[in-house]
């Protein structure tokens, strides 16, 4: 069974296929966060992924915290996920 709400693996199975991933074959929910569901997904084609859900969150708050990835991603002093 897969623990993804249903809208949110339609979309995200869109965009890996988009891009060529293929489809989610796995959803294993990760604890550590108290804002966020969060996901360690794989695909059809071998690719793992990290998902964060949060129906409650601003629109644009996942676009922030990219942003602030890549800003400290830039500074080539930590290690940051892509």
């Amino acid at each position: 069974m897969n623990p993804l709400p249903e809208p949110v693996l339609r979309a995200v199975n869109a965009w890996l296929a988009a891009q060529g991933f293929g489809e989610v074959t796995e959803a294993r929910p990760r604890g550590g966060g108290c804002i966020n569901q969060a996901y360690v997904l794989r695909t059809a084609r071998g690719a793992a992924f990290f998902l964060k859900v949060n129906d409650r969150a601003p629109a644009d708050m996942f676009a922030r915290e990219a942003e602030g990835l890549q800003a400290l991603a830039a500074t080539r002093t930590l290690k940051v996920p892509e």
